[in-house]
Order: C-alpha cells, then structure tokens, then sequence
C-alpha cells in the first residue's frame, strides 16, 4: 500500500517557472559568441543538472575557453537577466502551491539552480511563504540523478522520503525522486517532453498534479 502524503517536494526550472527556453536562448547566444552552433543532443543532457556538471560538458564538447567556474558565472550571468526580465510561471504553477498548503502538506523546493537564483524567482513571484525547506544544486554532494537533493528535502522538512511527492519536468529530476524512495510524478514541459523518462506516472499539467492531490490527500 503506498503510504499517505505528507509533503510536496517541487522541481523549479521547468515545472515551476517556464525558464527552461530563456536557458537555452542565453547557451545559443553564448555559443555564437565564440563561433558555435548549439548541438541539440547536448542541449537536451544539460536539462535538471546542476551548472557544474553542465559547464564540464560543455567545455568538453564546444572547447570552449573558460575555467568551470567562469563558465559558470558567464552562463548564469546571460541566463539570469532573461529569466528575471521575461520568466512566467508554468500555468497552473500559483493555484497547486495554494491548493498543496491547503491540503495540509508540508512544501519544499530542490532545485538544481543557484541559491541566489532561487531567492531571486520566489521574490519575483511571491512564493516565499509557500515553503517550509529550499535546497539547491551546491548544497548537496551530488546532482541528480542522484537522490542527495530530495533526501536532504525531506530531512529539512523531517519527512520520510516514501511520504513525499516530488514533482519533476526533467528524466535526471524523476530518477533523483525514485531513488529517494519518494513517490514521483513527472510533469514534462515542451522542453522534456520527447525526451525518455524513468517508469513514473506521468501528469499534463500542474492543474492535473493539484486535481490529483485533492481527491487524493483529502481522503486520507
């Protein structure tokens, strides 16, 4: 019997927040900057992982001229400015946060982003109350796939693992959640959609996620 929920542990990049296009508009540009076109195989490995994971991959596959880290700080630099001018909410984003606190369930983000950067999108949009625990990419030994993320969310929250949901738009964030022992739903985004998923159930759309919360948790 799969154990009742107790906690919502979000994705950012993709589920939350349509930011995913403004990335890789900001990686485009940067590689026509040093006379690259974007390889779309590659584009799509850098999706859910962490930046220093993706700066390795890239300086390995374009040979570009920067360390890890001013890769890092140039990228985020370009990607940063788009998303805080132009970034929206996924539709439906608003309402499941509202809809999960309601429900009595404890909330958290793990996101494979900076934390400045995840400070920088709650304030935009006012989703700072929402929730209990916040962990990022640079705070645990290990990007996803690996579990580390979601493990250290449910500890923040004093959650266990297999009493939380994680909601993830990305396969490394979907495999990071089964191997936390979460329960898992994944939430594609045009991005990720054509892309191969790890066996989880598979929803549309957050408003799909909260109409499943609520005839779900409620009846708990």
């Amino acid at each position: 019997m799969t154990p009742s929920l107790t906690a919502l542990l979000c994705d950012l990049d993709g589920l939350l927040i349509d930011s995913e296009p403004l990335a890789m508009l900001a990686l485009e540009q940067l590689l026509q900057h040093h006379g690259h076109a974007s390889d779309p195989l590659i584009a799509q490995q850098l999706i859910g992982r962490r930046a220093h994971d993706n700066a390795e991959l890239l300086i390995a596959h374009y040979g570009l001229p920067y360390t890890v880290l001013d890769l890092i700080a140039e990228q985020r630099h370009r990607a940063n400015t788009l998303i805080e001018q132009q970034v929206e909410p996924m539709p439906g984003a608003a309402a499941l946060l509202q809809g999960a606190q309601a429900l009595g369930l404890q909330l958290a983000v793990a996101t494979s982003s900076s934390r400045p950067y995840l400070q920088m999108v709650l304030r935009k949009f006012g989703w700072q109350h929402h929730f209990a625990a916040t962990v990022t990419g640079e705070e645990v030994a290990h990007g996803k796939p690996a579990p580390d993320i979601f493990l250290q969310a449910a500890t923040l929250l004093e959650q266990e693992p297999a009493r939380c949901l994680v909601l993830e738009d990305s396969p490394p964030g979907v495999a990071a959640g089964l191997a936390a022992g979460a329960q898992v739903i994944a939430v594609p985004n045009p991005l990720t959609a054509p892309l191969e998923f790890p066996p989880a159930p598979r929803m549309e759309s957050l408003h799909a996620v909260l109409d499943y919360l609520q005839q779900h948790v409620a009846k708990e």
